[in-house]
């Protein structure tokens, strides 16, 4: 065979192989684009999942990762910590400083659900910056759009009246939608542990059943992305946005600002409380005494240590912590009342193992039976970024949470600040 004839067979084998090629990558299925379901149990610790046989959970630590706990931001309460999980940033930069305040212009907050109390850009904006949708169920500032415009394209009214079941059930439509229309991703909040740790304390029966109930759901979620062979292309990550301890102590401080002729107003409990004076350039330090006088943490805003800044100004004029096991009762009878009756509390101080909460996760891109270690409501943001294949803004104080013995092995702790 002479040498051109050679090339010449070389040259047609090569574009038979390249040919060959071409055709395998249009007969075989195109990679759906990955998703992140990203659900919240309330108030559960790592503690919850090993003193209750939850086999969802364990089979998301078995097959899945684990971490030892989650550390929440200051303060350890639900609003500031949801926010922090889907902006990457502190209550301090997000502006969701408690579950109850007082915005100097917008006025007060309480529960709120509104994105525009929002500082910072949460996931749903991002997202669709990026022209990718996401879905929303239960979680805070995700009912509309933020600042920017944009937002989920599809979220629900908040209310505590509904079952996980009614959950799972939506978040399978959602998955089952065609894939132009499909969430990148999806915000769940559970119930997890916190109204009946709340009532009966943590560790009692009645939290073992509700999260075995829950757990069931979740079960059911793992189900049908078994049979549906969805996992190559799904993660699903469970977090809690703080721990709980027993609560054994109240506090009145509102009823002890009074009797010190105070005009204040106390916004919160549990663990943590902001106060509003009238005359805060007269009361403070007054004020300040009088907490401390209750074995109370306290310290005008923009000067509490490390770890707990505070100079947003809705916190107040007065940051007050308890220590842990004692309740700050909010104001007026019925708050008095409430926190007597208070089984379980949180907000304290976050670096108590007692207000570390969970992280796990399952399917694409989590190595099974990996421990990442302990972890940051921080760094969770930044994760499901990383999972969708989208870059960490500069501005997020977090970082990726490595899932796999693959992935960087810094520790998470050692990235922005905290």
């Amino acid at each position: 065979m002479g040498p051109l004839l050679g090339r010449w067979r070389l040259a047609r084998l090569a574009r038979a192989l390249l040919l060959g090629a071409w055709l395998l990558a249009l007969a075989a299925p195109a990679l759906a684009a990955p998703t992140v379901v990203l659900i919240s149990m309330d108030g559960t610790r790592p503690a919850d999942l090993d003193e209750v046989e939850l086999p969802a959970l364990t089979r998301m630590a078995r097959e899945g990762a684990r971490a030892d706990r989650l550390v929440p931001v200051y303060p350890a309460n639900t609003f500031p910590n949801h926010v922090t999980l889907v902006t990457g940033v502190s209550p301090e930069r997000h502006g969701i400083v408690n579950n109850v305040f007082v915005d100097p212009e917008r006025g007060r907050y309480r529960y709120d659900g509104d994105p525009t109390w929002l500082e910072a850009e949460p996931l749903w904006s991002i997202l669709a910056a990026h022209g990718m949708t996401s879905a929303a169920y239960y979680w805070v500032g995700s009912e509309g759009a933020w600042r920017s415009g944009r937002g989920p394209a599809d979220w629900r009214p908040f209310s505590t009246r509904t079952r996980e079941s009614e959950k799972v059930d939506q978040i399978l439509k959602w998955l089952d939608r065609p894939e132009a229309e499909r969430p990148s991703l999806v915000t769940v909040w559970f119930h997890g542990a916190d109204g009946a740790a709340h009532r009966h304390g943590p560790g009692a029966p009645e939290v073992a059943e509700t999260l075995r109930v829950q757990d069931a759901q979740l079960g059911r979620l793992f189900g049908a992305l078994d049979a549906q062979g969805r996992w190559g292309e799904t993660t699903v990550i469970v977090v809690s946005d703080h721990g709980m301890t027993r609560v054994e102590h109240t506090v009145d401080l509102a009823g002890a600002l009074d009797e010190a002729d105070i005009a204040a107003q106390v916004h919160g409990g549990g663990g943590f409380a902001t106060v509003t004076l009238d005359d805060a350039d007269g009361d403070l330090e007054h004020a300040v005494a009088v907490a401390r006088g209750l074995g109370l943490e306290a310290w005008a805003r923009g000067e509490g240590p490390p770890g707990l800044e505070s100079r947003n100004p809705r916190f107040g004029d007065l940051v007050v912590m308890a220590p842990l096991g004692t309740a700050i009762s909010a104001e007026g009878l019925l708050g008095r009342l409430r926190a007597a009756l208070m089984g379980g509390g949180h907000g304290y101080r976050p670096d108590e193992p007692a207000m570390g909460g969970i992280f796990l996760a399952l399917g694409r891109g989590v190595g099974a039976g990996f421990d990442p270690g302990e972890v940051r409501a921080l760094d969770v943001a930044p994760t499901v970024l990383t999972l969708l294949g989208l870059p960490v803004p500069d501005s997020m104080e977090g970082r990726p949470i490595p899932l796999d013995a693959s992935a960087s092995p810094t520790s998470p702790s050692e990235g922005g600040p905290n």
